[in-house]
């Protein structure tokens, strides 16, 4: 019986799942960029003629993005009361799959320091390539946070899609004179990223445990 005990243990040890690391050069790139593990070792030992090793190579790759904002703030200075439009800034996006754009925290200009007659300047946000910007595009800063866009995975995103992001202020005539201020938060996500890299873009810890037995 302990001899049987004993085999089946060694069966089963002979069988369980490992994963070795192996080193990595690169060609073109950062070797940080990419690990290797190897597993699923196989041996034989006798006269049989013909052998039918299986060899199975798996690349799991990872959402990334590259982004860029040709600037975070507008400062706007305005001699005297009406209706203004800028682009300002272009947001270029690109990567490998599905985006998501959502918005958080924005709202109309509010006065920054005292008291006003009238201490809210009315702000417009609109994504287009020019001007004329229709009317029905332009969306009041506090429905801004309501609006959810998806970038779609496209040869387009992979080799890289500009946007320009315009505002419009509507200055009164009751806007006392001083500085008027909101700040808002852009919020990009990446939709398909995969379960072995962590919030901050690294690996997990436990990499290894991503490693599977498909062929």
């Amino acid at each position: 019986m302990r001899r049987l005990l004993l085999i089946m243990l060694a069966l089963v040890v002979s069988s369980m799942f490992f994963a070795e690391f192996v080193d990595v050069y690169a060609y073109n790139g950062d070797p940080d960029n990419a690990r290797v593990f190897i597993d699923m070792p196989e041996s034989g030992n006798c006269n049989k003629r013909q052998w039918e090793i299986p060899v199975t190579l798996e690349v799991q790759v990872a959402q990334w993005v590259k982004w860029s904002l040709t600037g975070t703030k507008w400062t706007w200075f305005v001699r005297k009361p009406g209706t203004y439009v800028a682009n300002c800034i272009s947001a270029t996006l690109q990567s490998n799959s599905d985006l998501e754009i959502t918005f958080s925290g924005f709202d109309h200009l509010k006065y920054a320091t005292g008291t006003s007659i009238d201490d809210t300047i009315e702000v417009d946000y609109a994504f287009g390539p020019q001007l004329p910007i229709p009317e029905n595009i332009w969306t009041p800063a506090p429905e801004l946070n309501d609006v959810s866009l998806l970038v779609p995975d496209s040869q387009i995103l992979h080799n890289g899609v500009t946007y320009k992001l315009w505002n419009r202020i509507h200055v009164e005539r009751c806007n006392s004179a001083s500085t008027y201020r909101d700040s808002g938060i852009i919020i990009l996500t990446l939709k398909n990223q995969k379960p072995w890299i962590d919030d901050e873009g690294d690996y997990v810890e436990d990499l290894e445990e991503y490693v599977n037995s498909q062929r």
